[in-house]
């Protein structure tokens, strides 16, 4: 961390991160504070500079950010594009019954944290299942799937054909999950953001710039279940 700094009437923690394949400083906000990503020649002066130009960007999205966290009941969690109470259970095991969950635990976080187990066993199958179908229907062959816990993206495709989705997706809508398979699957055939990729997701998934206001204006908040 470099230093805790006022950003527009809001306090965050600033933390610098050096990566090789960054061309120029990165700026992010998260619910930790603000992370600056920066290549090796970049030296600190270059970061307060960038942090003093973007000070009123910096301070909107915190403001953003804590609005998002103002909204998330720690009573609730969401599953499948709507949001469900979690209710206490005498038992240990995790239900999901008459449009609530029923979880273990002796505080508000470890239930919480039950349901998160329980979805992201859920994910697992329900996930491969839905990218065997459409890569049938793509005629694309991935080697596997993968579903990771990850903090900043929703899926990604490796050069060794592997697709990788985050079990977060398992909170969003289910045409959210399809555009983003459909959107990993379409690198099997283009390893880019060409034309051609774009041209082939929107023939899988005609409504993808809808999915994709959706991801910008909600996905944050299921970044930080």
């Amino acid at each position: 961390m470099i230093a805790e700094r006022e950003f527009s009437g809001y306090i965050a923690a600033v933390s610098l991160r050096v990566s090789p394949r960054a061309r120029g400083i990165r700026l992010s906000v998260e619910p930790e504070g603000v992370l600056v990503t920066v290549p090796r020649r970049y030296t600190l002066q270059d970061v307060n500079e960038a942090l003093y130009i973007h000070e009123n960007w910096i301070g909107r999205q915190l403001g953003e950010l804590l609005t998002d966290l103002d909204r998330i009941s720690p009573d609730a969690i969401p599953y499948q594009g709507d949001g469900y109470p979690i209710m206490p259970s005498p038992i240990k095991l995790v239900l999901f019954q008459d449009g609530e969950f029923l979880a273990p635990g002796k505080s508000r976080e470890a239930r919480k944290e039950a349901v998160r187990g329980w979805m992201t066993k859920q994910a697992r199958p329900a996930f491969s299942n839905a990218v065997a179908e459409r890569a049938l229907e793509m005629g694309v062959s991935p080697s596997r799937v993968i579903v990771r816990d990850q903090k900043r993206r929703w899926g990604s495709c490796s050069s060794k054909r592997t697709i990788s989705l985050n079990w977060r997706l398992i909170m969003a809508p289910e045409e959210i999950l399809d555009y983003i398979i459909i959107h990993e699957l379409a690198h099997l055939r283009h390893m880019n953001h060409s034309r051609r990729f774009w041209t082939l997701v929107e023939r899988h998934c005609p409504d993808y710039p809808e999915c994709e206001q959706w991801i910008s204006d909600e996905g944050r908040r299921l970044m930080m279940e």
